[in-house]
């Protein structure tokens, strides 16, 4: 492996609208001025250049400079002062042996042509402006919408297809378990709604929803079934390596991180755009970089559930020296540099990049990225999600007996999606822990001083809030990014979303639903009045009777119970159709039998040999 600086971004240039190569330009006596450094960034980079690539500046290299530079001067008849940008320095010798560093290094490899190949096939196939497509319909099928995406006379790599494509390397492979076979095969009603009727509400409220991710498929409503289905297991992800290589960050932040080489752009999934091949006036010059990045890139309900996943798999597989591509936010910074403090990851080992719309292109001799199989969803995998959670939690889940928080997540007063009824479903909560307090008439109680918090984010500190949903016995949340922090809870935590019922605008989501899949925690789901954008009321009937449930289920798990009425966990998680005690014990002890189903992986994540040379 190189040294550390060598895997840092080495130069970055001002690259032309049109595309013969820095070298190419130099050999033909095109005129070099056009390729301008301004003198602050030649400057800026003149001690990286001289530190990193002295081996450039052979004697030929500056005699044929100094010959070139001499010719030109005198044919145009100007003086280096009358070259703009140029007249920091007085030596001529000495500047054109550093300009010449530059473009080297730009052209050290062949990695340098994939940016002018990639546009000249993109313009020789539809002119100049090079036609480019992305449309994407959640209600169309896989096969028509790969019809409507496309970068013209540039072949897509589709999702998990860059398996088995040339040049593209394996790094890291493995067989897990997705969201639609979880709620299906592997734990059917890990997702729920309260009640059976709360089910038949539900299922015909979200009926007309698509069906790539949606609550009619996590709940199992009669008729829904999953777009694209995998049996538990059968989720293939892996991490590759795609050598010479480039990283679209050319335009608009919310769809950037597209990767292709000469002739391909790699779709890793429904959500990649085709790259802007080009549109590039800077380039990023590094030997490695990893990124695996999607849409919203910086956004909450983004980044925790989509990326944050992908980010942690590549560092858990790639070597230390290389940096991992993220963008640059409040968000991203809260959840990757507390895993700096903590010594879990080393101070460059993230790449803030901000976005600037100012044509940036990443090119790189190797790019990291991870594939999954199921191509429409950005959500990861059990696997994956295992990674996250332990990455925050290296010592592992907290023992149920010491989870004794139950987390109410409060989104203030007024807010969107928050709680007009704050204080009555706390009460609610209160009362249902109170049935498992230490002298309550519960049979066979043996005391849980269960105690409800009204939580909301510190404003710097994460590890305050890891700390807290680790120790949380249940989480209760308005639909939110306050759920993002499931990811930090220990295995097992029962999870209670409050959904808003109004669809005249966005149907409630159901991200959240699949995520607490992915990571093994039974999840109920009741509804509010209200919309996405306006406060809620939260349903008291539908939250007790779910409190009830996902209390009973923390409670056998303490009890190391869990072979309920299924059968060692092989049914169906039955239904609370009444709120008595004898209902949500049976709710409870079916729900801990599925999560202990599920502990058996279905294998770890193993490294296949690397081949290229920075091994």
């Amino acid at each position: 492996m190189h040294g550390r600086e060598a895997v840092r971004p080495l130069i970055v240039v001002k690259t032309l609208p049109v595309h013969p190569s820095p070298i190419e330009r130099l050999n033909s006596r095109v005129a070099v001025n056009t390729y301008w450094l301004t003198c602050t960034e030649r400057c800026a980079f003149r001690r990286t250049i001289f530190r990193n690539h002295g081996g450039f500046f052979s004697p030929f290299v500056k005699r044929r400079c100094a010959r070139f530079a001499t010719r030109r001067r005198a044919r145009e008849g100007k003086t280096w002062g009358d070259w703009p940008g140029w007249w920091c320095t007085r030596d001529m010798r000495s500047m054109c042996a550093r300009l010449v560093a530059v473009l080297h290094v730009c052209a050290a490899s062949t990695c340098s042509r994939t940016l002018r190949d990639a546009c000249e096939l993109c313009q020789a196939a539809s002119g100049p402006n090079c036609k480019q497509q992305y449309s994407w319909s959640w209600t169309a099928s896989l096969k028509e919408n790969d019809k409507h995406t496309y970068l013209t006379g540039v072949e897509a790599v589709r999702g998990i297809d860059a398996l088995n494509a040339p040049r593209v390397e394996t790094v890291v492979r493995w067989n897990q378990s997705n969201w639609p076979g979880i709620a299906k095969e592997l734990a059917p009603g890990i997702v729920r709604a309260a009640s059976e009727e709360d089910k038949k509400l539900l299922c015909s409220l979200w009926q007309k929803e698509h069906s790539y991710q949606a609550w009619t498929v996590l709940l199992g409503c009669p008729g829904r079934e999953a777009e694209e289905y995998e049996r538990p297991c059968s989720n293939i992800g892996a991490v590759v390596r795609i050598p010479c290589a480039s990283i679209d960050l050319t335009g608009d932040s919310t769809i950037m991180g597209g990767i292709f080489d000469s002739t391909r752009w790699f779709r890793v999934g429904q959500y990649m755009h085709p790259p802007h091949v080009c549109d590039a006036r800077r380039a990023v010059q590094m030997d490695e970089v990893g990124i695996a990045m999607s849409v919203y890139p910086t956004a909450m309900g983004h980044f925790v559930p989509e990326q944050l996943p992908k980010v942690l798999l590549l560092h858990s597989t790639l070597p230390a020296e290389v940096p991992i591509i993220v963008g640059d936010g409040p968000v991203v910074r809260r959840f990757l540099e507390p895993l700096v403090a903590m010594g879990v990851a080393k101070p460059d080992r993230f790449l803030y990049m901000p976005f600037k719309y100012d044509g940036t292109i990443v090119q790189a001799k190797s790019v990291y990225t991870v594939l999954n199989s199921h191509f429409s969803n950005a959500a990861s995998g059990d696997e994956m999600y295992r990674i996250t959670r332990a990455t925050y939690s290296p010592n592992g889940s907290v023992p149920v007996a010491q989870r004794t928080t139950i987390v109410l997540v409060d989104r203030g007063v007024g807010a969107a999606r928050s709680l007009t009824n704050n204080a009555e479903v706390r009460a609610v909560l209160e009362a249902a822990a109170a049935r498992y307090a230490p002298g309550s008439n519960k049979e066979g109680n043996a005391g849980h001083h269960f105690h409800v918090v009204n939580w909301r984010p510190h404003p710097t500190d994460l590890r305050l809030d890891i700390e807290t949903f680790r120790h949380a016995a249940m989480i209760v949340a308005p639909h939110g990014a306050g759920l993002s922090n499931l990811i930090f809870a220990s295995e097992g935590t029962p999870v209670i979303e409050i959904c808003y019922k109004d669809n005249s605008g966005m149907t409630c989501p159901s991200m959240y639903g699949a995520m607490a899949a992915n990571l093994h925690m039974p999840y109920w789901v009741i509804l509010g009045e209200g919309g996405y954008g306006s406060p809620m009321r939260a349903d008291l009937v539908q939250l007790s009777k779910a409190a009830k449930g996902a209390l009973a289920t923390i409670v056998a798990l303490h009890r190391g119970h869990g072979k309920g009425a299924g059968g060692a966990g092989r049914g169906r998680l039955s239904s609370v159709a009444e709120s008595g005690a004898a209902e949500a014990d049976g709710d409870g002890e079916q729900a801990a039998s599925l999560i202990r189903r599920m502990r058996n992986a279905c294998g770890r994540p193993r490294r296949a040999p690397r081949a290229h040379g920075n091994a």
